[in-house]
């Protein structure tokens, strides 16, 4: 079971004066949503990113973002990179002062970044290495958010487990209760025939007071759903198991069943103690909702 929610980062080889950040975030959507930050150098590669991505991700909403890390001193020696810095401040107050603005914009982030956009037009050209170094560090981000999703994935089941142990007790009340419920009818409204002197003992009365109770033992009968929850949480503590794709999926749809049959319980046999029963599994089913929201 693995979460929506996570991050993943990872630093690539460094080629020349270069060295990739592969950022990965995701969070909660019902669709696998992919959004790709590639620098404009790079966006030729975006649909072999994209494609690693979809491989391995089946929802959420993920954002990958790129970053080029321009590391100078890794080709030049210092001297060398502090004599191409006065160069380039030199060409570049010459042409301030020839379009008559302020020299002092020419300051050493502007000067830095002048740089960069050379050496990004010094990027190599060998498309194969480019694309193998790119898509390696993105598997590596890849992996680094798919275990953090994982590590969340494994609160989120932890969390689902107690709560369908909850809803397993209390059905296990409901269901014994339910037994009761033909017998307590049949006394209450007994007592209530008897308070309104309707009932004097006699076979005749005795027999339409069974036939009142069979009556409404079979519209409060709850065998079937009781059974098909006992089922439901069977099948939940199936998916907690296995390693099923879009687990998630499959959780809210269980959760939605479970829901209409306690709904079912509760409207058939409103005894105080079913009716507190089926609230408790009402109030666990909720969480559990918002808990399944979150799971890939």
């Amino acid at each position: 079971m693995r979460s929506m929610t996570g991050y993943g980062r990872s630093l690539g080889e460094e080629l020349e004066e270069w060295q990739w950040i592969v950022e990965i975030q995701g969070v909660n959507r019902k669709m696998l949503d992919l959004a790709i930050q590639l620098p404009k150098e790079l966006l030729r590669f975006e649909m072999e990113v994209r494609r690693a991505l979809g491989q391995r991700l089946e929802r959420g909403q993920v954002s990958l973002k790129l970053t080029l890390r321009h590391l100078p001193f890794k080709k030049k020696s210092s001297k060398a990179f502090l004599a191409g810095l006065k160069v380039l401040r030199v060409n570049w107050q010459q042409i301030t002062k020839e379009l008559g603005l302020s020299a002092d914009q020419v300051n050493l982030t502007f000067l830095l970044e002048r740089l960069k956009e050379e050496a990004l037009e010094e990027l190599p050209l060998d498309e194969e290495l480019l694309k193998k170094s790119l898509l390696l560090t993105v598997e590596q981000a890849l992996s680094s958010f798919l275990e953090m999703k994982e590590r969340e994935g494994k609160h989120l089941g932890a969390d689902l487990k107690k709560r369908l142990a909850i809803v397993q007790k209390a059905l296990q009340k409901i269901e014994k209760e339910a037994l009761r419920v033909p017998n307590k009818f049949y006394h209450k409204l007994k007592e209530r025939m008897e308070e309104l002197s309707l009932f004097k003992g006699q076979p005749s009365e005795e027999e339409r007071l069974m036939r009142e109770v069979a009556l409404y033992a079979e519209k409060a009968d709850t065998t079937e759903e009781i059974t098909r929850l006992y089922s439901h949480l069977k099948e939940a503590d199936r998916l907690l198991k296995e390693r099923e794709k879009q687990v998630g999926r499959s959780f809210d749809f269980l959760v939605q069943e479970m829901q209409r049959e306690i709904n079912t319980i509760s409207a058939k046999s409103p005894t105080l103690e079913i009716t507190g029963q089926t609230l408790l599994v009402k109030a666990e089913l909720e969480k559990m909702r918002e808990q399944i929201q979150n799971i890939e």
